[in-house]
Parts: structure tokens; C-alpha cells; sequence
């Protein structure tokens, strides 16, 4: 008997899989939340992730909390530094 779906191992996508994503997405093929859906790339627990580098905001903001620098981060979890600064802003504005 298979597994349900949601109970599957996920696996890292390989080069060729990660460019036909790319394609499907750039030519409006496939939004995001359809080819996350399609590849099995979805968080369990569909919380917030960055575009870049597809980390869990929760992850990130946990770390930086823990002292990690912005910098540290960026090259952690994949993510431009400018993204990252724009969601400590939008989080600090929300947890004030």
C-alpha cells in the first residue's frame, strides 16, 4: 500500500527539475503555490517562506534571533540580505 502523499520523504529537486520549475513559472504556466503543489516542494505546515532560497521565515527569524548575522543568514538559507531585512522590518512592526 502507497503512502499518502503527505507522509512521503521529500527530496531535493535536481538541476533539470529545478529549470523546468523556472520555465513553467516564467512562462505563466504554473504560479508558485501550483508548481510547490506539483513538485512536492510545500512546507508540511504551510507557513511562510522567501522566494529565494525557499527557507521558512519561522527558521530564519528563529536564528536571527539567536544572534545569527544577516549575512550569516543570507548565505545559510539562500536569501538576499534585502530580503531579509524587509521581513525582520515587516516582523518587528507585527510583534510591536
Amino acid at each position: 500500500m502507497s503512502e499518502p502523499q503527505d507522509a512521503r520523504r521529500k527530496r531535493p529537486l535536481s538541476a533539470e527539475e529545478k529549470y523546468q520549475v523556472w520555465q513553467q513559472l516564467l512562462t505563466g504556466e504554473l504560479t508558485q503555490r501550483e508548481a510547490a503543489e506539483q513538485w512536492g516542494c510545500r512546507c508540511d505546515d504551510d507557513q511562510p517562506i522567501f522566494a529565494h532560497g525557499g527557507a521558512k521565515l519561522e527558521d530564519v527569524l528563529g536564528a536571527f534571533q539567536a544572534g545569527e548575522s544577516l549575512d550569516a543568514l543570507a548565505q545559510e538559507y539562500g536569501v538576499p540580505v534585502t530580503e531579509l531585512e524587509d521581513a525582520l522590518r515587516v516582523a518587528s512592526r507585527l510583534a510591536a
